[in-house]
Order: structure tokens, then sequence, then C-alpha cells
């Protein structure tokens, strides 16, 4: 009765119309996060405005320079528009589709036109949410007298406009066409529009399989999730439709049947392709091997030095860090001739492994391992640095869109799995045809394997590319060399085919970085089977009795991004680099091995170099104060958080306890900077932290000052941001390496705070 006098009839039919909208609402609400949260979406609108600008600069009259300009919005327009009337007319036939339509009451016809309305706009409402918190970014960073700002600002406002001239289309179409509107419906969804809007989805995914890279490029990621938007809406309608006219729950049975395959694993299509390479090389042997053949050892023996040998360590986070890596060490071989050739491994997670990948491919085609040459003062833009800059302006994002939303969603409810369909594959031939474009068909270093990419009379790092194991949650790297295990990793060759491996497992560059950089649900977790002849034929072996368990073979060992144990990259870099050192002390304690001996006579220095970004959760956790809350996390988000913010502890954790400890995890402090250098073998930046050891340092971008997105994709304003971005730590970095190869003594640049500012 209470109900009942406040309007229950009201409520009921109200909810009625929410319940037949659902499928509607769904679509909006995804359209609506999908188009205004996400930071790479972001980096995509100023992608988008960065394009117009620049073609309107190209143009030799302002008219034709705005028309042209124009012109490649067009197909963003289109589908927005597509994607509009797709959920509009859905709407309204779904609520044409209720009993007694006709005699509903005015304010029941009024509420179901609002909310039909409402959802039809709403992912422009994600559209102009979109631009204003990119547009928001800007303003902090660079104020508003940015042309880029300005720019984004304007288009803000013509999103705003278009919104409301598309809501005021809609809504006289809707009050004053009513009638032709609810044809025009009903004949979207007459069976012929039903079968056709149940095959688009198909169609697509077919076109993408021919075309997987040109098409989606062509199309753009934003315009391409404009595309699924309006295709969800019509398939989502149409099986509605069939639901009301037949009691058929569609909707239900294909979830239900994607849910059980993805329980049961039989349409698992992300299996990755590899061979069985030559025998494995034992690390230590490798890199006695490598130091041999250096160019300018000659030089540091002559002068009674030891000779400089460096591990890079790169952290995840997606292109930016991958840029920033590439950027980096591109910067240093041109302010070093002989550098890449002191790049003794690179250990990369996610992103990272990326600008790994494209630094090794660099030296393995275009530089030479060449006797001793002096640094100069400042780099010079060689190609170097120029194809670092062409290969990440690449859009490796649309594709693998692209393969998510229509081929690897096709495969989620096939029984089978289909290859073609992974969408990981989408992701690996975008790098791989990016590579193709700057280093050749023939020549490309993606399309060769991590093994034959190594050679130890090159210049080309040992690449040391680190995933997950989700069935052990340990570090599995991928690596040309057999290092056997780490007290926190396993070796990709060693866990396939024991501890002596015959031969090892060899797959692409790209296949490599992919696996390395796997982050679901974005992309999905990779597996390599072990076959029956493995052991036999190919490790050289018998079958281990573990290989059986409970009747059921294990035979597959899924991998996942690396960021997911440790994403600095740096753990694995000390690990081998203390393994290495050993290796070094015990040749020249073994008189013996006369190779081994005369290889490390004049001494070697191996050092770290920490490569990272600096974000407002390393601000916090570095911090002098503890990060408290300011509100109760919910119980169920209190889990999923710990997990996520302990996994981004545990790569600064790493990274402070190497820079800021000593053996014994005291911190590590003194009066003065010359006691920290001369007594507890450590370094700082005058007025801020302490850096660390002479055999780490620091190359830190400062993320705090700009903005970066997490994705496949860069806008130049990101690329000249990470490229401007010179920290101390940088700095410093810059000008002990170049005096580490020049063969001086870097001591006095540690101590002098005025060498920060040469």
């Amino acid at each position: 009765m209470v109900i009942a006098a406040f309007g229950g009839n009201r409520v009921a039919y109200h909810w009625e119309i929410v319940v037949r909208l659902r499928a509607s609402i769904f679509v909006a609400a995804i359209a609506f996060v999908i188009l205004s949260q996400p930071t790479q979406i972001l980096e995509l609108y100023l992608i988008d405005i960065e394009g117009v600008l620049g073609r309107q600069s190209s143009q030799a009259t302002e008219l034709t320079g705005a028309l042209l300009a124009a012109s490649p919005m067009a197909i963003p327009i289109g589908l927005c528009l597509f994607a509009v009337l797709a959920i509009w007319l859905a709407g309204v036939h779904l609520v044409s589709l209720a009993q007694g339509y006709q005699e509903w009451p005015g304010s029941k016809t009024l509420f179901a036109n609002a909310l039909v309305l409402a959802t039809a706009v709403l992912p422009l409402v994600g559209i102009v949410t979109g631009l204003r918190l990119a547009a928001q970014v800007l303003l902090v960073e660079v104020g508003d007298g940015n042309e880029l700002g300005r720019s984004l600002a304007f288009y803000t406002w013509s999103a705003f406009a278009f919104l409301v001239t598309v809501g005021c289309c809609l809504a006289m179409s809707q009050i004053f066409a009513s009638a032709h509107v609810k044809r025009l419906a009903n004949a979207l969804f007459a069976p012929f529009g039903m079968i056709a809007s149940l095959l688009t989805p198909i169609i697509i995914a077919g076109a993408i399989l021919i075309w997987p890279i040109s098409l989606p490029s062509a199309i753009g990621t934003i315009p391409l999730i404009l595309l699924f938007i309006g295709v969800l809406a019509l398939v989502l309608a149409s099986s509605s439709h069939i639901y009301r006219r037949t009691g058929c729950p569609l909707t239900v049975i294909v979830v239900a049947l994607g849910v059980s395959l993805a329980i049961l694993g039989w349409n698992d299509n992300h299996r990755v392709d590899y061979t069985d390479g030559g025998p494995g090389r034992d690390f230590k042997f490798g890199f006695t091997q490598w130091f041999q053949q250096r160019g300018d050892l000659a030089y540091f023996a002559e002068k009674g030095l030891p000779y400089p040998v460096y591990i890079v360590a790169a952290e995840g986070g997606g292109m930016a860090a991958g840029y920033h890596l590439a950027a980096l060490l591109a910067k240093l071989q041109e302010t070093c001739p002989t550098f890449a050739q002191h790049v003794f491994a690179i250990s990369s997670v996610s992103g990272g492994s990326l600008g790994a990948a494209q630094f090794a491919a660099q030296a393995s085609t275009s530089i030479n391992n060449v006797p001793w040459q002096p640094c100069r003062g400042t780099p010079i833009d060689s190609e170097y640095s120029r194809n670092a800059r062409e290969f990440f302006r690449a859009d490796f994002l649309s594709p693998l869109v692209a393969a998510t939303l229509f081929p690897d969603l096709l495969q989620r409810v096939l029984p089978f799995p289909i290859a073609a369909l992974d969408r990981a594959r989408a992701l690996e031939s975008a790098f791989t045809a990016r590579a193709a474009d700057i280093w050749g068909e023939r020549s490309n270093p993606f399309s060769k394997s991590v093994h034959k990419q190594w050679d130890p009379g090159g210049a080309a790092p040992v690449l040391l590319l680190n995933t997950t194991s989700i069935e052990m949650g340990a570090r599995v790297t991928i690596s040309p060399l057999v290092f056997r295990s780490t007290p926190t990793a396993l070796d990709l060759d060693s866990l396939m085919c024991g501890d002596n491996p015959v031969k090892t497992v060899e797959m692409s560059l790209a296949t490599s970085v992919s696996l390395s950089a796997r982050a679901p649900w974005i992309t999905p977790a990779g597996w390599l089977e072990k076959s029956d002849a493995w052991p036999a034929e190919i490790c050289g072996q018998t079958p281990r009795q573990g290989n059986k368990e409970g009747g059921a073979r294990r035979d597959r060992l899924y991998l996942v991004d690396g960021g997911y144990f440790e994403n600095s990259g740096l753990e694995t870099a000390l690990e081998i680099a203390a393994k290495l050192r050993a290796h070094a002390r015990d040749c020249q304690k073994t008189p013996s091995e006369a190779q081994c001996a005369a290889a490390f006579q004049h001494g070697v220095e191996i050092r770290v170099i920490m490569v990272f970004t600096k974000d407002l959760y390393a601000e916090q956790f570095w911090g002098p104060f503890p990060d408290l809350s300011s509100s109760r996390p919910s119980e169920v988000w209190a889990p999923l958080k710990t997990l996520l913010n302990t996994g981004s502890a545990r790569t600064r954790a790493v990274h402070s306890r190497q820079s800021h400890f000593d053996d014994d995890f005291n911190y590590v402090d003194a009066s003065s900077d010359d006691e920290i250098i001369t007594k507890l073998d450590r370094y700082r930046i005058p007025g801020e932290v302490i850096l660390g050891t002479k055999e780490l340092h620091h190359a830190m971008l400062d993320g705090t000052t700009f903005f970066l997105p997490l994705g496949w994709r860069l806008s130049r304003r990101s690329m000249v941001n990470i490229d401007a971005s010179h920290s101390r730590a940088t700095q410093l970095t810059f000008e002990i390496i170049q005096g580490e190869l020049m063969g001086k003594d870097t001591t006095p640049i540690k101590r002098t705070p005025r060498g920060l500012a040469r």
C-alpha cells in the first residue's frame, strides 16, 4: 500500500521500460566508459587533433587546408553517427515490441522516448568527456597558450555542439515523425535486416583477417570502437527481438557458450609458434666469447683499466616506456660511438621489451663492433634517434583493437581454436610490418628469432625478455643464452628441456616481445605446447616422471606479462650481473683455464643501467610520509587494489633496496657526499636522494610532470615530452658513462654538483 501510495505502479512500468531497453543501455554504458576513461583513449584524441593541425599547416591556402584537414574526420564522424543511429533505432524497436504500446499513458511514453534518446547520445557524451579530460591534461602541462591545447578546446566545443545537434534531431524525429521512425526501426529488424545484422560482424572479421594491418590503420582505433558499438547494438537488439518473438534466449545461450568454452579451454587459440633451434649456448661461455671479441678491448688493456660492461634494466609501461628506452640508448650511442658494444644484455619487461628489441635490431643492422673512439660532448641526431622515433610513431593499437573486437571475439563462441583469429598475432604482425618499413623485408630483425639476432662478435646486446608463468607464478626469461635459473627466475630453454638443453626454443623477436608484454585482458596469455616428441627427439633426454600427473599430460606452459612478477627488469639484471662478476673472478683465479683467464686478466667492471619512470606511486612510495587512505576501501575492491599495488610496490622495492641500502640492509646515510663515496661506495645528486653504487646508474623519466599513456600508441606530444625530459639523474648518468667509456676517473663527476650543469 505504501509503494502504491507513492507511485508504485509508475515505478513498475518505468522499470519495465528499463528492462526492455537493457541491451541498448548496456551498449551505451560500455561506449561511454571506453570513450571517456582510459588514458590511451585520451592520447588518441590528441593524436587525431595533431593530424588535423599537421594537415592544415601543410596546405597552400586556408580554405583548402581546412577542407583537406577535415576530410580525415569523415570516417570518425560517419561511424559515430552509425553508432548513435544503431543504438537509437534499436531502442525504438525494443520499446515498440511491448504489448499494448499504443495504449501507454503519456508519462510512460515520454519516459521511454527520453531513455531511448539518452542511450543513443551516451557515446557522444563519452567523446565530449574524453576530449575535456584530454584538454585538462594539456592545460596542466603547458597552459592555455599552446596551439594543440587551443585546438583541443575548439574540438571539445565542436563535439559538444555536435552532441546537442544530434540530440535535437533525434528528439524532433521521435516527437514529430514517431510513426515513420518506428516503421524504419521495424524494417531494420525484419528477418532480412536481422540476418544482415548477425552476419555483419562475421563479414567485418573476414575483412580484418584479409587486411590485418592496413584496414585497421586506415579506419583508426576510435572509429573501430564506434563501429563495434553500432554492430553490437544491432546484434543484441536482433537477439532481443528473437527472444520476444520466439522465447529463445539467444543472448544468454551465446554468453553461456562463451563462458563455458573459456572455462574448459577448448577454443584457446593463443598458441605460440616456435621451432627447435641449435644447441643451447651457456651464459657464462657466451659472455666470455663476447668479451674476447670486443673491438676496443685493447685500448683499456693498454691503459691497465678494467673493461666497462653494461647490463640495462628496462621497466614496463607500454609504448612510453619502450620509446624512453630506445631514445635514451640511441642518444648514448650518438654520444659515444662504442657504447652499444659495451652493452652485453638488456633485461626488459612489457613495453620496455619493445624498446629493447628496437635498439637491438638497430645495433644488429647498422652498428659495428669497432676499435675505441672518443665520446662526443653532445649527441648528434643520427639514424639511431630517427629510426627510434619512426618506429614508435607507428600505430600498433588499431590492428590489436580490430582483432580483439571482431576475429578474436568471434573465436570465443567457436568450440575449436583457429590460430588466425588470435589477437596477439595482430600485434606481432604490426611489430614486424613496422620493422620491415625501416630495415627492409629481407633483413627484418623482428622476423628473426632471438637466438639468431645475437652474434657474440657484433654490437647487438643479448635480450633478456621477462615473462611470468601462470602455473608457477615465477619469472620466465626468453634469451639466446641458457643461464638455467636464478633465485627468482627460470630460463625458458631450461624450463622446456631440462638443465642441459640439447636444442633451444626459437621464436621470432616479435613473438618474444609480445609474450613479455601480454597483460590480460588486452592481450591474452600465450602458451607453448611441449609435444610427446620433445624430451626424446629435441631435448635429448627421456621424459621425466613428473610430466604426467593423475593421468593428465602436463604439456602447456602459459606465459603472461613479466610485470606481474616484477615490472622493472632490474631483478634479472642484478642477478645476471652477479653471476657474471663471479664468473670473471673465477676465471682470474684459475690459471689452468688459459682462455678464460686471459680474457679477464685486466679486469672487468659490470654495471647496471636502470631505465625507469618516476610516477605518482613512486613519489608516494619514496615519500617522507606514508600514503594513507582518504576513504574506506570496499570489501569488493580491496583485494584487487591490494594485488595491483603490491605489484607496483615490489618494483619500487627492488629499486630502493639496491639504491638506498647496503649489504646488511642498513639505510645508507652519511654527513657528507665524500663520506658516502669513500666509505659506502654510494653517490647522490647533491640536495636530492642517494642514487646508488658505482655499479648502478639511473636514467629516470619524470612522468609526474606530464601525461604518459599506457598503451600501444603515442602522440608526437608525448614523444617530444619524453625527448625533452632530462632529469638530473639522467644527466649524471650520461656524464658518468661518457667518462667510463673514455677511461676516466668518474669520482669527481659524482662529487661535484657543478658537473651536472655542464
